[in-house]
């Protein structure tokens, strides 16, 4: 594994940078929120991945860690939006 430090995908023609301290979000229709802290950006067999800490809240209760996760960028970025601070 390489470790990169970020990286830099399109999403609607606009250029979005992931890198490590960032925060991005992804939400469901049962009103969950996910929000994920990415932690590395490497490459793993030539492929640009994203480790990151997400948590979970759900409505009327209490937010628990969901762990660290690893995936591949072009995948964190089509699930997660950023623009967190």
């Amino acid at each position: 594994m390489r470790g990169l430090g970020s990286g830099i995908f399109r999403r609607d023609d606009a250029l979005e940078f992931v890198r490590v301290g960032a925060r991005f979000r992804r939400k469901f229709s049962d009103q969950r929120v996910e929000t994920a802290e990415v932690t590395d950006v490497a490459e793993v067999l030539s492929v640009p991945h994203v480790r990151f800490e997400f948590t979970v809240q759900r409505p009327g209760l209490m937010p628990y860690d969901g762990g660290p996760r690893m995936m591949s960028l072009k995948r964190f970025c089509r699930d997660y939006v950023g623009g967190l601070s």
